[in-house]
This record gives C-alpha cells, structure tokens and sequence, in this order.
C-alpha cells in the first residue's frame, strides 16, 4: 500500500495523517499545499514527479531539535515524545533554553520564575495561593503565549 512518511510515522490515509496534524493544529490542507507530492499519494492520484506505484514516499523535514535519536520538526511532536517517557514538558524546556530558542517557544516570567505551560504556572499559583482565573484577569495576554 502506498504511504506516506512523515515526523517518524507512516501514513496510509489522508484521515490518519489529519488526525495526527491537528494534535499539533496544523490543517491538512495548509500541509497538502506545502506537501502536493504528499497529498497526491495518499489520494491515490498521479504526480508527474511521483511514480505512483512507490510504496512509500518520505517528505523533507527539516529536524530542527534531535533528542533521544529522533529528529523533531515540531514542539509538539517533541512535547509528546517527552510526555510519552513521563518527562514534564514544562521542567525539560526550563532546563534546555537551547531547545526553547530552536523552536521560538513563549514563556510567562512571574514571581522569579519561567514558565512555558499553563499547567505549571496554575501548579505554582495554586500552591501559592492563588488561581489561574485571578491571575489572568490581570494578565491575559501573557497567558494567551504559552500552552
């Protein structure tokens, strides 16, 4: 069956590669247009470019981080990589500000401390009293930068 590969996966349909780009919020047709190569094989068509009985094509991505011998394209695909091995996403990118530069990821600075996602900075006001929903009354827009 012809497929697809791409970030580390093999792909055989346009509904699994959907599934797993919108866990990073990609739209499968913003990644078709980038990737016509790509689509044309997983729709079952003809590409001049592409034979099309290859039984697999791998698409160029560009590895902007490898970690534990794997190239990652995206945050996200590293994010849940970490997560997978039970790494919190949040201590990993406070302790490699390579990685966080390597991506242009956002963090929030309050109280002497960085953090990158949502859960880490409710985690800290929680156990310092406060509440996410008091914190971002005043400070939305920092909120709105990390995940």
């Amino acid at each position: 069956m012809p497929s697809v590969k791409w970030d580390g996966r093999a792909f055989y349909t346009q509904a699994s590669l959907t599934r797993w780009l919108a866990r990073s919020g990609t739209p499968y047709q913003i990644w078709a247009n980038g990737h016509r190569e790509g689509a044309a094989i997983l729709a079952g068509k003809s590409v001049a470019t592409a034979p099309t009985r290859v039984p697999a094509r791998t698409l160029a991505a560009t590895t902007i981080v490898t970690w534990d011998q794997i190239g990652f394209t995206k945050a996200t695909s590293l994010r849940g990589h970490l997560e997978s091995h039970h790494i919190d996403w949040n201590a990993f990118l406070v302790a490699h500000p390579t990685v966080v530069r390597a991506f242009g990821l956002a963090s929030v600075h309050w109280d002497g401390r960085q953090f990158y996602t949502r859960k880490a900075l409710a985690t800290w006001l929680t156990r310092s009293g406060s509440s996410v929903s008091s914190w971002n009354a005043n400070h939305a827009t920092a909120l709105a930068k990390i995940s």
